[in-house]
């Protein structure tokens, strides 16, 4: 053979092992931010419980203009449990956010189960703010020991769009939810 055409093999060769690397690392990897995926079912609840994130939570703050069926600028208080159900391979999230008067702003419930067909983490939430039904599904996008990622589309108000929520481990009894849709600023919860 030609030493110019085992060069060009050698370089052919080089760039399809890179190629087949880097979508090793992106399926590993989709957020391309240093999240992993978990194995299966038991890496991810494992994950939960020995991270200390199952258990009742408590928040407070105020709301922004991400969510179509809850205003911006209302002082709200937040108390939600997050579990592992007994039945099977399922976590369940319920939450209930009041303003300052104690009046219902929003109340609904999250499952989260694990796709085998895709092998990921998926998620579903229903909910009701005020009278005005919402629903998001989507995805695990990964985790690392501080934070977990998910992407979603929420249905809400006669609308669909795109959210991303990161949920921060800021504490051993506490974390930061923040959600955010394309062209509107990030919302610490609620939800």
């Amino acid at each position: 053979m030609h030493p110019l055409h085992s060069q060009r093999l050698v370089s052919l060769l080089f760039l399809i092992v890179l190629g087949v690397m880097s979508r090793t690392a992106l399926a590993q990897n989709p957020a391309g931010d240093g999240l992993t995926a978990p194995g299966s079912w038991a890496d991810f609840a494992s994950y939960l419980a020995d991270g200390g994130d199952l258990g009742w939570w408590e928040a407070s703050g105020v709301t922004t203009n991400v969510w179509k069926t809850l205003p911006a600028g209302i002082n709200y208080r937040d108390r939600g449990r997050t579990s592992l159900d007994d039945s099977g391979p399922l976590v369940v999230r319920t939450f209930t956010y009041v303003d300052d008067q104690g009046n219902l702003l929003s109340s609904g419930s999250e499952t989260v189960v694990w796709d085998a067909k895709s092998k990921t983490v998926i998620w579903s939430v229903s909910d009701f703010d005020g009278d005005q039904p919402w629903s998001d599904s989507g995805r695990l996008v990964g985790y690392d020991d501080s934070k977990m990622v998910i992407s979603s589309r929420e249905e809400a108000a006669g609308d669909s769009y795109e959210l991303r929520t990161t949920i921060e481990r800021t504490g051993e009894n506490t974390r930061r939810r923040t959600v955010s849709r394309a062209g509107v600023h990030a919302s610490e919860s609620p939800r």
